[in-house]
């Protein structure tokens, strides 16, 4: 709210746009925050269907064309509109984190990404029980990251960032840590995701990927139900240190 205001103190003709878990609240947003729409679900299409109609429109919203993006929220004569979920970018170009694009956002001050968007493991308190921690050779580095998108469960209470459950290509992943082993010193994965491991295959997939790169790696999102003691064994020899359980 703060920071929105902010915003269009500086110009009014700002167009303010929020994505993310908040727009499970966008009725809240959109009235009480100085914001003009609201990104429902997955935005990649959506967020260039906006910049390509802010081009036609001289970047000025047109309510009537924005009715026909999915994806949108915003009000008009104080009636909220939602125009549904927006269009899926495929499974396999759902994207991993480009620190070089970052970076660029750093003002000529590259090394400045380190402090943040990873942090050293020693601090991060995942990984203090595991003594594979302490292993001098390995990067100190932690890097977030996610390996799916959406849930399988439809918990009323949860705000969700996206709709449906879809895994991200392996092949892909597999290079992102490489790169971020190689090139920023990383020895240590946060996995972000809402569910992991409700795709078994695929969970074990990532599971052989992190033991063959050497990399310690935690979960924080997962469901009780999508494991059982030989998983967890599993994902044991296989370099993880910490799961967190969602107890609802």
């Amino acid at each position: 709210k703060r920071i929105s205001k902010l915003i269009k103190s500086v110009d009014p003709n700002i167009i303010v746009v929020v994505g993310g878990y908040l727009t499970a609240s966008s009725d809240t947003i959109l009235k009480k925050c100085c914001v003009d729409l609201c990104v429902v679900g997955d935005g990649e299409i959506t967020w260039t269907n906006i910049l390509k109609h802010l081009e036609r429109n001289n970047y000025s919203l047109n309510y009537k064309e924005l009715g026909n993006i999915k994806g949108l929220a915003f009000i008009q004569n104080e009636e909220l509109f939602f125009t549904g979920y927006g269009d899926k970018i495929p499974n396999d170009d759902i994207p991993f984190p480009d620190y070089d694009i970052l970076a660029l956002g750093l003002k000529g001050q590259p090394e400045e990404l380190k402090k943040f968007y990873f942090r050293e493991a020693k601090y991060s308190g995942w990984f203090h029980l595991d003594p594979r921690t302490k292993d001098p050779l390995r990067n100190p580095f932690v890097a977030g990251t996610n390996v799916s998108k959406g849930c399988v469960a439809k918990c009323t209470f949860c705000q969700r960032a996206s709709k449906g459950y879809r895994t991200q290509s392996i092949d892909k992943f597999k290079e992102h840590l490489i790169e971020l082993k190689e090139k920023w010193n990383v020895g240590f994965i946060q996995i972000l995701d809402e569910n992991f491991g409700s795709d078994k295959n695929h969970t074990y997939e990532v599971a052989r990927i992190m033991k063959e790169l050497d990399l310690l790696w935690i979960a924080t999102g997962i469901r009780c139900k999508s494991v059982n003691y030989d998983d967890i064994k599993f994902y044991k020899e296989h370099n993880c240190s910490a799961l967190k359980f969602g107890i609802e």
